[in-house]
């Protein structure tokens, strides 16, 4: 187990405790803006906060406009990171109301 060391750091906008190693879920949704500046730092923090076991999911898109992370960035991110990538793409218009034509997509990520 690893040892508890609190301590506060800024992640994107929030500020928080950090626990090593004891968070069971991270979820992402839309963290393009927190992870744009500072993709490998931003991840490597999230990913330090989580038991072996735990999991790390995003729910992300690369929209129309050019802005966001595409799938296949976000999984090259995750896979530097020593972590598994499994793509679940979101773009059946029910979910969202009308027919969508960018890409949104939910990665769940596990150690890997």
């Amino acid at each position: 187990m690893s040892r508890i060391a609190p301590r506060r750091t800024d992640i994107g906008i929030m500020q928080v405790i950090l626990v090593k190693g004891l968070v069971k879920l991270i979820l992402v949704r839309a963290g393009y803006d927190v992870l744009w500046q500072e993709r490998d730092t931003t991840l490597a923090q999230w990913i330090r906060l989580l038991r072996p076991s735990g999991r790390l999911v995003f729910i992300e898109g690369r929209w129309t406009t050019g802005a966001g992370l595409s799938a296949a960035e976000a999984s090259a991110l995750l896979r530097r990171h020593g972590r598994r990538a499994e793509l679940r793409l979101l773009n059946d218009h029910a979910l969202w109301g009308q027919t969508i034509t960018d890409e949104r997509y939910l990665l769940l990520s596990r150690q890997g």
